[in-house]
């Protein structure tokens, strides 16, 4: 049986494991999802002014925000950095934000037709994992800038 490359010059065709380690985590994350009110409410009181704050200095600048009916928070950002920003710069500046508002358990997802210029975001905690109890946010940071290369992505 011939495997579908998983990139350029893939030669293998499968990887060295599996991810059965990270199992535990990933149904409790399915468990906590589940929860009626664990999205937080207020998002833009919780989050916004850290991306506020991480932003200042970095090559996106804030648009506008919105909490969306489902609770996700939705920050419109514009780049203002210098030039025509690659994927990849896009993409470095996104997960500096996210940095400024992660729980202990954040997962990101790049919706592959957003072609980097949306990053989802759902973090979060399970009641024990730290002083306050279980709770989570659901962020959709979405770019706009000139054409970025796709070529320039490295995955």
């Amino acid at each position: 049986m011939t495997r579908r490359r998983r990139w350029d010059d893939d030669a293998r065709g499968i990887g060295t494991g599996d991810a059965r380690a990270w199992r535990r985590l990933v149904e409790t994350l399915a468990t906590v999802v589940d929860e009626e009110g664990w999205v937080a409410e207020e998002p833009e009181l919780h989050l916004l002014p850290h991306l506020e704050t991480a932003i200042a200095a970095g090559p996106l600048a804030i648009r506008g925000s919105r909490t969306d009916a489902d609770g996700t928070f939705v920050a419109d950002l514009a780049w203002v950095g210098p030039g025509e920003p690659s994927r990849l710069a896009i993409r470095s500046a996104l997960y500096a934000l996210i940095a400024t508002i992660a729980e202990t358990v954040t997962v990101l997802h790049e919706p592959p037709e957003a072609q980097g210029r949306v990053i989802e975001v759902l973090s979060g905690s399970a009641d024990g994992d730290g002083p306050f109890a279980g709770h989570g946010h659901t962020v959709r940071l979405v770019v706009s800038a000139p054409a970025a290369d796709p070529s320039s992505d490295p995955t």
